[in-house]
C-alpha cells in the first residue's frame, strides 16, 4: 500500500467509526471544502451511516449532474473490472468539460437553484438537473466529435481526457434521458420508489428502451440493478419483459451485474473493516437478485458459488477483523472508544455477510465459524476481569459477542466469566 493509500484508509476507517457529532462535523467541513470532489469517494464509504443519521448534504450542480448515471459509478476508489461500471475518477474531467462548455447562464441558474437546498430534495435536484443535463449532452457530444482538440485542452488542465473519452458511450446516452432516469432513481416524498408500483416509471422506461435501443436498455437496467434499493423488483421487471417479448437475451444484463457483484466479493480492499463492509453490501445485492431467479441453472449455480465465497469471507472477517484486533486491544491495556466502535462495525459487517450467505443457502460454514469464535471470545471475557482500568472490559466484549453470537450466547459467556 502506498503512503497516500494508507492515509486515505486511515481517514476512511476514522469516518466509519467516528462518533455521531464528530461525523456530522467532518461531513460539514468536507461539504464546505472547495476541492470537495477529491475526497467525495471517502464520504461514499460512510453513506449508509449518513443516511441513518439523516445528515443533510448540500445540493450542488455536480450532484444533480451525475444522477442519470450515478448507478454505474463504482463506490470508493476502486477501478471497475467489469464492462458496465465507471470509476469515480471520470468525474473531475467531466465536471471540467461541462463547466467550460455549458451556457454560463444555465450554469448560473443551476447554481442559484441549488443554493441552500439539500441533496435529498428530489424536486430541487430535478430542477437543477433540467438546467444542466441538456448543456452537458452538448458538451459531451462536442467532445465525441472533436476528441483530439477538446482532449488536448482537458489534458493541458491536468484531466484524464482518455478516461472520459472511454466513458462517453455510457454517460452520454444516459444524460440524454436525464429527466426520465432521474424520475426513476430519485426518492419520492423522501422514500425510495419500489419499481413494481403502478406509478413507478421503471417498467415503462425499460420496456421502451429494449424495443428501441437494446444498448441503452442494458445501461439503464444495469444502473437500476446496481443502485436501486429494490434490486429484486428490477430483476422481476426484466424477467417479465424477457418473457413478454420472448427475448431471453434481455436477461444477459442481469447475468453481467451478478458476475460483477460476485467479483466484488473477492476484490482486495485496503483495510479489513472496509473490505467486510463492501463485501457485505455486494453480497446482499447479489443474493437478492439471484433469489428471484431460483430454478434457472445459471443463477442457481451462481448462488451456490456466492454462498461458498461468503462462507470464506465470513470466517476471515470474524478471525481477522474482530477476534484478532480484540485480542490485540486486550493486550494493550488502554482502549479508545473509536477502537471499540471499529470492532462493532466489523462485527455488524460480518453479520451482513452471514445473512447474505444464509439467503444463498449456505449454512454449515457459518455455524463452524461462529463455533470457532465462541472459545476465544469466552477466554478474552474471562481475562477481562483482571484487566487494568481503562482496558477493554467484559461489557464491551459481551456486546461483540451479542452481535456475533446472539444475546443468549453472550449471556452464557458472561455467566461463565463471572
Amino acid at each position: 500500500m502506498t503512503a497516500d493509500g494508507a492515509i486515505r484508509t486511515e481517514i476512511a476507517n476514522s469516518l466509519r467509526n467516528a462518533p455521531e457529532a464528530r461525523l456530522r462535523a467532518v461531513i460539514a467541513a468536507i461539504d464546505r471544502h472547495p476541492r470537495r470532489a477529491e475526497v467525495e469517494d471517502l464520504v461514499e464509504l460512510v453513506r449508509p451511516r449518513i443516511a441513518g443519521l439523516h445528515i443533510p448534504r448540500p445540493l450542488t450542480p455536480q450532484r444533480a449532474l451525475v444522477v442519470p448515471f450515478e448507478g454505474l459509478l463504482c463506490a470508493g476508489e476502486a477501478a471497475p473490472r467489469d464492462a458496465l461500471r465507471l470509476p469515480r475518477s471520470v468525474l473531475p474531467p467531466l465536471f471540467a468539460l461541462v463547466r467550460e462548455r455549458i451556457d454560463p447562464a444555465a450554469l448560473a441558474e443551476g447554481e442559484r437553484l441549488a443554493e441552500g437546498r439539500r441533496a435529498d430534495d428530489t424536486l430541487a435536484v430535478m430542477a437543477v438537473g433540467r438546467r444542466l443535463w441538456p448543456g452537458a449532452v452538448d458538451a459531451l457530444a462536442a467532445f465525441h466529435d472533436d476528441p483530439r482538440g477538446i482532449g488536448r485542452a482537458l489534458a493541458a488542465a491536468g484531466h484524464d481526457a482518455q478516461l472520459l473519452g472511454r466513458s462517453l458511450g455510457s454517460i452520454l446516452p444516459l444524460l440524454r434521458l436525464g429527466e426520465a432516469i432521474a424520475a426513476a432513481m430519485l426518492p419520492r416524498n423522501g422514500v425510495a420508489l419500489d419499481p413494481t408500483l403502478p406509478t413507478a416509471p421503471h417498467r415503462h422506461l425499460l420496456l421502451g428502451c429494449v424495443q428501441r435501443d437494446p444498448g441503452l436498455f442494458r445501461l439503464i437496467a444495469a444502473s437500476m440493478l446496481f443502485h436501486s434499493e429494490f434490486p429484486e423488483s428490477v430483476t422481476r421487471i426484466i424477467r417479465d419483459i424477457a418473457a413478454k417479448l420472448d427475448r431471453p437475451g434481455v436477461f444477459s444484463v442481469v447475468a453481467e451485474v451478478a458476475e460483477a457483484l460476485k467479483a466484488d466479493l473477492l476484490e482486495p480492499v485496503d483495510g479489513p473493516g472496509l473490505a467486510a463492509e463492501r463485501r457485505g453490501q455486494a453480497a446482499m445485492r447479489l443474493v437478492t437478485i439471484v433469489s428471484v431467479l431460483e430454478g434457472m441453472p445459471r443463477f442457481d449455480a451462481l448462488a451456490i458459488e456466492a454462498g461458498r465465497i461468503l462462507g470464506g469471507q465470513f470466517t476471515a472477517t470474524v478471525r481477522d477483523s474482530v477476534i484478532a484486533p480484540l485480542a490485540a486491544l486486550a493486550r494493550e491495556g488502554a482502549v479508545e472508544a473509536d477502537a471499540v466502535r471499529a470492532l462493532e462495525t466489523a462485527a455488524h459487517a460480518a453479520k451482513r455477510i452471514e445473512a447474505a450467505g444464509r439467503l444463498a443457502g449456505a449454512t454449515a460454514s457459518f455455524k463452524g465459524a461462529l463455533a470457532a469464535a465462541r472459545e476465544p471470545v469466552g477466554m478474552l471475557m474471562r481475562a477481562a476481569a483482571a484487566a487494568p482500568k481503562g482496558g477493554i472490559g467484559r461489557a464491551e466484549i459481551a456486546r461483540l459477542a451479542e452481535i456475533l453470537l446472539g444475546p443468549d450466547e453472550a449471556m452464557a459467556l458472561l455467566e461463565q466469566a463471572a
